[in-house]
């Protein structure tokens, strides 16, 4: 979670309130459930809103370089930094959470591949998310090692079949309940 000064603003866009599980002190809310707070108009409680909500920015915002197709409403794709739990073969840190919640659809929108396929052949870590039922976590896929040999071949066309392999992988597997503690 960022919390340094956006580049952009979240606009209509209220995915976020939707998408992530959420559990702090303050607030809890569980995955593909819609916050009780988020309307039509963005958040109803935007002035109070609890901190979490205060110092979450996806990466689409901090991100000026992702043209204003990619805002995860539109996008279908959440992109979310990832700084914990990064492999340690992995000398960049930081590494890129690709949230589809969009479906295959989204995997295949002209954009998509060739971002990742940067990101892999730059060797920043980036996995793929597919959401789970309501309640429970998304299935994640670290995507460098899969997709190494057609990123270095710059085959985009070869890294978009990939994706939808492991995509329609991902949407298969066994999903973890969310279990407040």
């Amino acid at each position: 979670m960022m919390d340094s000064k956006p580049a952009r603003t979240c606009g209509a866009c209220t995915l976020c309130c939707t998408a992530l599980v959420v559990e702090t002190p303050e607030f809890r809310k569980m995955a593909g459930v819609t916050c009780t707070h988020c309307t039509a108009a963005g958040c109803g409680i935007y002035e109070r809103r609890f901190p979490i909500c205060r110092s979450y920015h996806c990466g689409w915002i901090h991100s000026p370089e992702l043209g204003d197709d990619w805002r995860p409403d539109i996008s279908g794709v959440m992109v979310m930094p990832v700084t914990e739990n990064v492999p340690t073969e992995f000398a960049v840190r930081e590494g890129v959470e690709l949230l589809v919640v969009g479906g295959a659809d989204a995997i295949r929108k002209p954009a998509f591949a060739p971002f990742v396929l940067n990101l892999v052949v730059n060797q920043v870590p980036v996995w793929l998310g597919v959401p789970g039922p309501v309640g429970y976590y998304p299935a994640r896929a670290l995507l460098n090692r899969p997709l190494a040999a057609a990123a270095a071949a710059r085959d985009v066309e070869r890294v978009r079949d990939v994706l939808q392999q492991i995509h329609r992988s991902a949407a298969g597997h066994a999903f973890e309940r969310v279990a407040f503690a």
